[in-house]
């Protein structure tokens, strides 16, 4: 960005060195003058449709970069099952960027290889744990600039639908553990999810915090296994990230048949 501002400095130096030039050159050439004297109306235009069309070429060009020097910047530092409450994940969430991040939200998709399941993203706004203070705040899902290792909280749901409604239906996204139990009737042994962290900028556009700068991937990518009603913390504990199955199958299989069978696994 830096080097397209140079080179539009450069365009308009020339342009009025152009024009300097011009204006000596008439002046000291008669026939000139008088060509540009019946000119003179269209030249006049010319010049000031190049020199609008520069200004607003700069103007759009210092927006740019004042909005890169805005931008918030989420780091996501540590996750885990919030204490003493079985359906919330807790994250520690760092702003490294030069602007405010609001209006920060989970989201949360869960995959479930079942043809009796569909499967879809919930979306929570994700809360400062305030939990060790008095105050009472009107908004607490932004970070400030600088602002490193902030609690942040967001229950865990899952918006899984069962096609065969053999069982109430009527409220969705269900609890965590209500998901594995439901799972686990139909033969489901393992349930994968992920979480991306979104956020807004200080001009409105939605961001994700990424992993790391050239990756896409999730914050949060889990398969857990399951048998029966299975609470967040334990299947946080056994689970396993999805790149870890990827280079060992065989050890969450292991996972799964060293479950108690039918029974439930809180």
């Amino acid at each position: 960005m830096r080097g397209q501002q140079n080179s539009l400095e450069v365009v308009i130096s020339l342009l009025i060195a152009v024009s300097v030039f011009a204006l000596l050159l008439i002046s000291s050439n008669s026939a000139l003058q008088s060509w540009i004297n019946r000119w003179q109306s269209a030249l006049g235009s010319l010049m000031s449709a190049v020199l609008t069309l520069s200004l607003v070429v700069l103007y759009y060009q210092q927006k740019q970069i004042n909005k890169i020097n805005q931008q918030p910047e989420v780091e996501v530092d540590r996750v885990r099952v919030l204490p003493d409450e079985e359906e919330y994940f807790e994250f520690e969430i760092s702003n490294v960027g030069k602007g405010v991040a609001s209006n920060l939200k989970a989201e949360i998709l869960p995959q479930v290889d079942h043809d009796d399941f569909v499967a879809s993203m919930t979306e929570h706004p994700i809360q400062r744990n305030w939990e060790d203070s008095d105050w009472i705040v009107a908004e607490d899902n932004y970070l400030k600039p600088g602002e490193s290792q902030i609690s942040f909280v967001v229950p865990v749901t899952m918006n899984v639908e069962n096609k065969a409604h053999t069982f109430d239906t009527s409220e969705y996204p269900w609890s965590f553990d209500f998901t594995t139990e439901q799972l686990s009737k139909r033969g489901v042994d393992r349930l994968r999810f992920k979480i991306h962290i979104t956020f807004e900028d200080p001009f409105g556009d939605v961001h994700r915090a990424l992993v790391d700068k050239d990756s896409d991937r999730a914050l949060f990518d889990y398969v857990v296994p399951i048998n029966g009603r299975t609470a967040l913390s334990a299947a946080f504990e056994r689970g396993m990230t999805f790149e870890q199955c990827c280079r060992d199958p065989t050890k969450l299989d292991e996972k799964i048949q060293s479950l108690p069978r039918n029974t439930s696994s809180k």
